[in-house]
């Protein structure tokens, strides 16, 4: 059995301190979109365009003796195709790049400072020193 002295010849302080748990939450920081869109250019170049002409060149005969085929007198016709070159723009569609976008996770470490409080206890006599042992 304990006697009431016996209580009295005792004594029990707890001690407590704050204890840090520091962690991480996961938020939306921004928002990325991949947009694609058409816009026009002017474009202005240069192309070589080649056409024919009819060249007349009139020579006088100086012996007529000379001239194998006279032929008949009398009309006669001769027909010329004449060609040229015009400019024909065609357009086509040609792959060019390819974009790819993707999210990486990349981690940094960052410094975190703050205040914890602890309770400290010690043990004085009625002036203020540390008891001596017996």
């Amino acid at each position: 059995m304990t006697s009431d002295d016996d209580l009295a010849d005792e004594a029990a302080v707890t001690r407590s301190e704050e204890r840090v748990d520091i962690g991480v939450e996961r938020r939306e920081a921004g928002r990325a979109r991949l947009h694609k869109y058409v816009e026009s250019e002017q474009f202005d170049e240069s192309v070589p365009l080649h056409h024919d002409e009819l060249q007349v060149e009139r020579r006088r005969i100086e012996d007529p003796d000379a001239v194998r085929d006279t032929g008949e007198m009398g009309e006669e016709e001769e027909t010329f195709t004449l060609y040229e070159e015009r400019p024909v723009v065609s357009k086509e569609q040609v792959p060019v790049e390819e974009v790819h976008v993707r999210k990486r996770d990349v981690t940094r470490e960052e410094h975190v400072q703050g205040e914890r409080r602890r309770e400290r206890i010690e043990l004085e006599d009625d002036e203020g020193d540390p008891p001596r042992s017996v």
